[in-house]
């Protein structure tokens, strides 16, 4: 597609299981600026296959040779994508209905803004309501939390594409809460909200809660509040 509006990111390991139920529920939300790229990272199932056999010319799906983790993955699909606005989404998790269109209001409505988030609905391995997870919406309420954690949901984010590439995106020394070191960068340049309602179904399996993630996770989270600190500029 040439010049899409948005462009809608997934990374992509071993999700042959849900890729193609996370491909639709962009290719569904009646928004027809829009592309949808794929990037495998060497999935040792049949990701790419699922993902490739979609017809759609909407649709367009790149592999990586080799792992090579989520960051970098990250990185070289804002490099593919060619959208005025980036959007998130993970390729087991699925969009809500109207969630392009909102960002996108918003975005046009108010160019102060760098990017906007949105609460999450959170799913089972079979797709069925469990629960929801809500951040700060506004500007203020979101600042007076960013040093004490993350409040964005990255499944569910949208971000002006120049400002990824102005600020290079994400750095690729982190494995785990890169997507938390971003949004730092964003914040401390641009305005930045949440939309006040669902707008992503978030999947949650038993494994993401382990206690060796869990210690990871905030072992990283710590790094990351300092370099907020030492070296973007917060207080």
């Amino acid at each position: 597609m040439t010049n899409p509006t948005v462009s809608v990111l997934m990374p992509a390991y071993n999700a042959e299981t849900y890729i193609e139920e996370a491909i639709r529920s962009v290719l569904n939300q009646g928004f027809e600026s829009v592309e949808v790229i794929v990037l495998d990272d060497a999935s040792e199932d049949q990701t790419y296959h699922v993902a490739s056999m979609i017809e759609d010319d909407r649709v367009v799906v790149h592999e990586n040779e080799e792992n090579q983790g989520i960051a970098r993955s990250r990185n070289r699909l804002i490099e593919f994508a060619s959208g005025e606005y980036v959007a998130w989404l993970d390729s087991d998790d699925r969009m809500i209905d109207g969630r392009l269109e909102r960002q996108v209001d918003f975005l046009e409505d108010n160019e102060a803004y760098g990017a906007i988030g949105g609460d999450l609905r959170l799913i089972d391995r079979d797709g069925e309501r469990i629960g929801r997870r809500t951040y700060p919406s506004t500007d203020g309420g979101i600042r007076r939390v960013i040093l004490r954690y993350n409040p964005f949901a990255q499944p569910a984010m949208m971000i002006r594409r120049q400002i990824l590439i102005n600020l290079d995106a994400f750095h690729e020394d982190m494995d785990i809460g890169e997507d938390y070191d971003l949004m730092l960068r964003v914040a401390k340049e641009h305005k930045v909200a949440n939309a006040d309602e669902l707008l992503t179904e978030y999947r949650v399996f038993d494994e993401q809660t382990t206690t060796a993630n869990m210690k990871r996770t905030i072992q990283n989270t710590i790094q990351i509040q300092r370099r907020a600190i030492k070296q973007y500029g917060y207080e």
